[in-house]
């Protein structure tokens, strides 16, 4: 749900890996190893902050899912139904969802 969440979690995680990042540079483990894992944090984030938009986006689905299938008795045959009953503001870019109401990973994801 691109604007339903707007994925605090990247801002949030990018924050924590420079804040990790600095106090690795203080480290007194040997010379460079400080720098070293610092940067090995920070590398690491963008996939960190990606794997937790994507849960972020799959939770939010899922809960729209539930309370559509709460109110009509019957699952959503696509992300539009749920559009249609306003329980998200747009499909999401990163899923869909099936004719059976499954939420499915879209072909090309970072969350696939």
């Amino acid at each position: 749900m691109r604007r339903l969440l707007r994925r605090p979690a990247t801002d949030l995680t990018a924050v924590v890996a420079l804040s990790i990042a600095m106090i690795g540079c203080g480290s007194a483990d040997g010379e460079g190893d400080g720098l070293r894992g610092a940067m090995e944090v920070a590398a690491g984030a963008p996939a960190a902050a990606s794997d937790a938009g994507c849960d972020l986006d799959r939770s939010a689905l899922a809960a729209a899912i539930e309370v559509f299938v709460a109110l009509n008795g019957q699952p959503p045959t696509s992300e539009q139904d749920l559009v249609d009953a306003q329980m998200i503001v747009e499909p999401t870019e990163n899923f869909d969802v099936d004719g059976d109401g499954e939420i499915v990973a879209q072909p090309g994801s970072p969350c696939a």
